[in-house]
């Protein structure tokens, strides 16, 4: 037995069957988290959609998690602003029939916020 798992032992168990504790309940919360696995609620995230002033997207995924999630396109309301990170998941949205209202010029979690940040100040103004 070599010094890593020495140390796992020696805090309560073995190193082995704790990990495997520790990576069923990580699977289990990924299922209840995971967007295909939502079954009824997605009127409740169609609500939401239809309510929401703004939503942001990150990477081509969140578009496709947030159309099964919701039930589709039609789920956003008139008024909400959509938020692309960059151009490869703007290209997603448009092949959702979407158009970007906002697209990052930096693109990442920092320029996503700035240019929703900036879209919200111009529209106040």
């Amino acid at each position: 037995m070599g010094p890593f798992n020495r140390d796992k032992d020696e805090e309560g168990g073995s190193g082995e069957s704790r990990q495997g504790q520790t990576e069923s309940s990580n699977d289990s919360e990924r299922a209840q988290n995971d967007p295909r696995n939502i079954g009824d609620q997605s009127e409740d995230n169609s609500a939401a959609a239809r309510g929401a002033d703004y939503v942001t997207f990150t990477s081509s995924s969140t578009v496709r998690f947030f159309l099964e999630a919701t039930g589709g396109s039609d789920a956003l309301g008139a008024a909400t602003r959509l938020v692309s990170i960059g151009p490869i998941t703007s290209a997603t949205l448009r092949e959702h029939a979407l158009e970007p209202h906002v697209e990052a010029e930096r693109h990442d979690v920092e320029g996503l916020v700035a240019a929703l940040v900036g879209d919200a100040g111009s529209r106040r103004g």
